[in-house]
C-alpha cells in the first residue's frame, strides 16, 4: 500500500450556512415564551386558542435542542468520510455500518478543477471536483475541503505524476 501524500475529512465549515439557519429559527421558536403572550393579548381573536399557545410557549425551549442536534449530525457526518490520497490514488471512505471504499486510479483522472463560492473562500473550504475516464464514476467531487488551493494542487501534481508514470501524455 502506497504512503498517504494527504488525508482529510469534509470540514464543519462547509456546512456553516445552514446551520446558522437552523440555529436562528430555533431561537426564535424558543423565543415564543416571551412574545407569544404578547400576541394572544394583542390579538382578541386568538382567544380561543389562548390554551394550545399557552402549552406551545411553555414548551418552545425545546427548539433549542434542534440546533445542537443538527451540529451533532453534521459532525458525524464529516466524520465518517475520510479522503486518502496517495502516489497512485484517492481513496474516499464513508459509512458507518455499511463502510464504502471508492479508489480512484489517478491516471485515470482527466480534468481536475476547483469551486470556491465566496462564503467558502471567507470560510476556507472548497470543494475538489476531479472528472474521470472511469464509467461508474465519471466525476468525483471531494466536498468541504479545508485549504483547498494547496489540496487542489497536491492532487493535480499527484494525477500528473501518476499519468507521466503510466504513459499518459498530460492532463487532457
Amino acid at each position: 500500500m502506497s504512503d498517504v501524500v494527504w488525508s482529510q475529512h469534509p470540514s464543519m465549515r462547509s456546512r456553516a450556512g445552514r446551520l446558522v439557519l437552523w440555529t436562528l429559527i430555533a431561537l426564535w421558536i424558543a423565543s415564543a415564551r416571551w412574545w407569544l403572550p404578547n400576541l394572544v393579548q394583542s390579538l382578541p381573536m386568538l382567544e380561543p386558542i389562548q390554551p394550545w399557545l399557552t402549552t406551545i410557549a411553555r414548551w418552545s425551549w425545546v427548539a433549542l435542542a434542534i440546533p445542537v442536534l443538527l451540529v451533532a449530525q453534521a459532525w458525524i457526518a464529516s466524520r465518517l468520510v475520510r479522503y486518502d490520497l496517495m502516489a497512485d490514488r484517492l481513496m474516499i471512505s464513508q459509512g458507518l455500518i455499511l463502510r464504502r471504499m471508492d479508489n480512484l486510479e489517478l491516471y485515470r483522472v482527466r480534468d481536475v478543477h476547483l469551486e470556491l463560492p465566496l462564503i467558502s473562500r471567507i470560510l476556507g473550504v472548497g470543494d475538489i471536483v476531479l472528472d474521470t475516464v472511469d464509467h461508474t464514476t465519471p466525476q468525483v467531487r471531494l466536498r468541504g475541503v479545508r485549504d483547498p488551493v494547496k489540496a487542489f494542487n497536491r492532487i493535480r501534481e499527484a494525477t500528473e505524476a501518476s499519468r507521466r508514470k503510466a504513459g499518459i501524455a498530460g492532463m487532457t
